[in-house]
């Protein structure tokens, strides 16, 4: 029994709980339709057994499903039915979905951190990183190799000289003594060092090493500044040669060029002969037979050539790389072929586009030829080639003097790349960086302002006074939709009803205006009509046309003018009387000529076939007369224009 009363009283129990499941489940279900009929709770917008079905369409949301969604349908992965609330699908943000995630941040809820470097972008769905010009690698931490630049390090360097190019814009970095675009010049004259800064301290005309300031002192001349005049008996480049004069009738060596500078009474280029230049013998009484200026011994007549010369009779120059006094002086090395040396002096003459102690620079910046005498005309940073004068352009620009900017779409040197800015971004013409227009950022100008940002590289913060607006990507504040006014506080709706019922009061008013207009003008038609009807009346009762019935019988070919009269016109006998629709007027060349040879004008005419009569003779002379007269008209179709005219300036008689 006890048992048994344990038994059903666990069956009881487990019926209970199975009423209360059922009736908690019963009562969530009831909660749930309540919820989405009622607008309450959190359910509010959803139907089914589980509240999984949307109780409004996709765009639709509210208590009657009577709301639009302001989602932007793209970007957003569900609006809420009962809300309205966006759910931004993976990299966008903002109360409508339409704005990328804000900076360094992607992902579902704009949540995760962007890991990108060195200003690169990251996309806001996946966080991929969108490298800057000069960057490379999964997060942008890599420069581009060396000897390349730019967007994808996709360029090439185009420096000389062993310069190095910037790994984001491409512009030459230049060791110490190079200067110009690519790194093609050497310092100017008394400058060197790194971007040519430095001065050189160099005296007496000498030249300085561009690289370090080092003194490249001209022949004659020594010491670290070139301060020092060679010393006795050495002359030229670093004081290197020995001068070659006889000591006791020598008063001095030239330093620059080992000249021997005689004594008194002593000739020749040694100062070892009594004679005059040109002459020898113990009474100098003989004639030299040297070229060139050249002396000769005095016993023996022996030519003495002058510097840079050489030969039996001194008739030829020193051999390239030689000069000076016997030929016996070298000039100096390198030069790469820039130079020539002069035979005579060792000074160097160098070619066009160089200059320097050794010819070892190009022509300075801004100048070219010759001497480097000649200007270039290039503008915009341009420099020309130090040969030719051609201008070599900064990237960005081209012309023959580098005035003209890159074309719309393009940029870099000689503006040979294509620009990928979207968006109606514009990139700059010497590197390609894009620059956006207000609302638009990114590499290629293809992000939205972040929510809150605004304008010119979105680096202006909207500040909105309250819920009524929301922040436009390129002008800021503005109205949310659905609102409208000063302040954005006033319903667009009732705006639009207000602005409704006056615009109809106006349309109605026009409408009324152009009806009175349109039946005036139909009035004025009318009786105008009406008036050129009666006008043809009168015309048509006021004319008479009248014949001379004693003309030539049966002649039907000539009519008198008509006579205008506004009174009834004497009674005819029936016979007399003329109809208007049957008189004709055959006064055509043609007619005249078949008369002429005796032929009937009148086709229909039977009386005047024949020849020709004295009366039809007559009767043609008329008729010529008749075709000069401007009053007669071959049909009443002729005189209708003229007639009217005629008829509105006649004063009608009383």
């Amino acid at each position: 029994m006890e048992s048994g009363a344990g038994s059903e009283q666990g069956s009881e129990q487990r019926a209970e709980q199975d009423r209360s499941k059922v009736w908690d489940g019963e009562w969530s279900r009831i909660g749930a339709r309540f919820g989405a009929e009622s607008g309450a709770g959190s359910e509010q917008g959803w139907k089914g057994t589980d509240c999984e079905e949307r109780a409004c369409p996709p765009e639709m949301f509210g208590l009657n499903c009577n709301e639009t969604c302001e989602c932007k349908e793209a970007n957003t992965e569900l609006c809420h039915p009962g809300t309205g609330k966006c759910e931004c699908r993976e990299g966008w943000d903002g109360y409508d979905c339409g704005r990328p995630c804000p900076f360094y941040t992607y992902g579902k809820g704009c949540k995760t951190t962007c890991t990108c470097q060195n200003s690169a972008q990251c996309l806001p769905n996946n966080g991929t990183c969108i490298c800057a010009p000069g960057y490379k690698g999964p997060n942008c931490s890599e420069k581009c190799e060396r000897g390349f630049f730019g967007e994808d390090c996709s360029h090439r360097c185009q420096c000389k000289n062993g310069a190095t190019c910037s790994h984001e814009d491409g512009s030459c970095n230049c060791p110490p003594g190079l200067v110009g675009p690519l790194c093609d010049r050497t310092c100017p004259e008394d400058f060197y060092g790194i971007n040519c800064t430095s001065e050189c301290q160099c005296q007496n005309g000498a030249g300085c090493e561009p690289q370090n300031g080092t003194c490249l002192c001209a022949p004659g001349f020594t010491g670290q500044f070139c301060e020092k005049k060679c010393p006795p008996g050495t002359f030229g480049r670093s004081c290197l040669q020995r001068c070659d004069c006889h000591e006791e009738s020598t008063a001095a060596c030239n330093p620059v060029n080992g000249l021997c500078i005689c004594k008194p009474t002593w000739h020749g280029f040694r100062c070892d002969s009594r004679c005059p230049v040109g002459s020898y013998g113990d009474a100098c009484e003989h004639k030299c037979e040297c070229d060139n200026q050249a002396s000769c011994y005095q016993d023996t007549g022996e030519c003495q050539c002058a510097p840079g010369y050489m030969g039996g009779t001194c008739e030829s120059p020193c051999n390239v790389g030689t000069f000076g006094l016997g030929c016996k002086q070298s000039c100096p090395t390198g030069g790469n072929g820039n130079r020539t040396c002069d035979h005579v002096t060792g000074d160097y003459t160098c070619r066009p586009g160089y200059t320097g102690p050794m010819c070892q620079h190009p022509c300075p910046l801004k100048t070219y030829g010759r001497n480097c005498t000649k200007t270039c005309i290039c503008k915009n940073g341009g420099d020309c080639h130090p040969v030719t004068g051609v201008c070599e352009c900064l990237p960005g620009w081209i012309g023959p003097t580098c005035g003209t900017p890159c074309p719309e779409g393009l940029y870099g040197q000689n503006c040979t790349y294509r620009c990928k800015c979207q968006n109606e971004g514009r990139c700059r013409t010497h590197d390609g960086v894009c620059r956006c227009k207000p609302g638009w950022m990114g590499q290629r100008c293809t992000e939205i302002c972040p929510e809150g940002s605004y304008g010119d590289h979105c680096m202006s913060t909207c500040n909105c006074p309250h819920e009524n607006y929301v922040c436009h990507p390129s002008i800021g504040c503005v109205c949310k939709r659905g609102f409208t006014g000063d302040n954005c506080d006033e319903l667009a709706q009732q705006k639009r009803i207000v602005e409704g019922n006056s615009s109809t009061g106006s349309i109605v008013g026009g409408t009324f205006v152009a009806l009175i207009l349109v039946g005036v003008i139909v009035l004025l038609i009318l009786y105008h009509r009406r008036r050129v009807e009666n006008l043809k009346t009168e015309i048509s009762h006021a004319i008479h046309y009248t014949a001379n019935p004693e003309a030539a019988s049966g002649d039907r070919h000539h009519f008198d003018n008509p006579v205008y009269s506004f009174g009834p016109g004497p009674a005819r006998p029936q016979a007399d009387q003329l109809n208007n629709l049957l008189i004709r007027n055959d006064l055509k060349s043609s007619n005249i000529e078949r008369a002429k040879m005796g032929y009937s004008v009148d086709e229909e005419d039977d009386d005047y076939r024949g020849g020709l009569s004295i009366a039809s003779t007559v009767a043609l002379k008329n008729r010529e007369a008749d075709m000069g007269n401007p009053n007669v008209y071959h049909s009443l179709e002729d005189l209708k224009e003229h007639f009217y005219e005629e008829l509105k300036e006649k004063k009608i008689p009383p």
